[in-house]
């Protein structure tokens, strides 16, 4: 599969280095320039992002994937009642089908919202 080189334009850009405006260029879907701004001739898409912004992808440092399941179980609780009398009783019904299943749904949300 072709892929087609990318231009976002007028962004503005927040990343380790600091708020800025800016422009990206994408060629083979990895980003090789980031500038205040970029010639766009002969790129095959231009995108005008004026008043957008546009960060790296999120890292997770901390998950607890196959716990994906459990979302919105008595989230309204206190910690200790939740996790005495709703998630740790069923937890002890997990087997390893279910914390499969767990983690790749929670995988596939990160991927989805950007987070690595």
């Amino acid at each position: 599969m072709e892929t087609k080189d990318i231009l976002i334009k007028d962004v503005q850009i927040l990343d380790a280095h600091g708020p800025r405006k800016g422009s990206v260029l994408i060629e083979d879907d990895k980003i090789i320039e980031v500038s205040p701004s970029i010639d766009p001739g002969g790129v095959d898409r231009v995108i005008n992002a004026h008043g957008k912004l546009l960060v790296p992808g999120f890292v997770n440092t901390h998950t607890h994937l196959s716990m994906t399941l459990f979302r919105g179980v008595a989230d309204d609780l206190k910690l200790e009642t939740w996790l005495n009398e709703y998630i740790w009783p069923l937890e002890a019904h997990l087997n390893g089908e279910y914390c499969y299943a767990g983690a790749l749904l929670g995988c596939v949300e990160m991927i989805k919202s950007g987070t690595t």
